[in-house]
């Protein structure tokens, strides 16, 4: 199932072996995927270029930094653009505080399609 053709999508996470994988199937659905494993080094990237992205995608559990956080920081750069918190660990208040701050929430594991429609409701936002 394709995106909407060219959708750039700041994929912040410290997972490796997750990133590549999530990387190459968003980009074989369309997507332009820009990578980072630090959320202080996404922030500064996003505070420099925050017009080149659509959506981010955000770990919520990062070292220095929580996604939540970083997805409030992107916020205040750029009035509501779209994030989604991608993590293992969503407990009710995660999702409470993201829904307060308008972020979206998807819990890992999720499949493909999964993840791809809860891409498609954040972009709809």
């Amino acid at each position: 199932m394709a995106l909407k053709s060219n959708v750039h999508i700041l994929f912040v996470d410290d997972d490796e072996l997750l990133t590549e994988a999530t990387s190459e199937m968003l980009t074989a659905r369309g997507c332009v995927i820009t990578n980072e494993s630090h959320g202080w080094a996404a922030l500064q990237y996003f505070s420099e270029h925050p017009d080149d992205f659509d959506l981010a995608i955000i770990d919520p559990t990062m070292i220095g930094i929580t996604g939540l956080e970083l997805a409030q920081r992107f916020r205040r750069i750029q009035r509501d653009f779209p994030v989604i918190l991608y993590g293992g660990n969503i407990d009710s208040s995660l999702l409470h505080d993201a829904e307060e701050a308008g972020v979206s929430c998807c819990q890992k594991p999720a499949t493909n399609e999964e993840l791809v429609q809860v891409i498609r409701q954040a972009l709809k936002r």
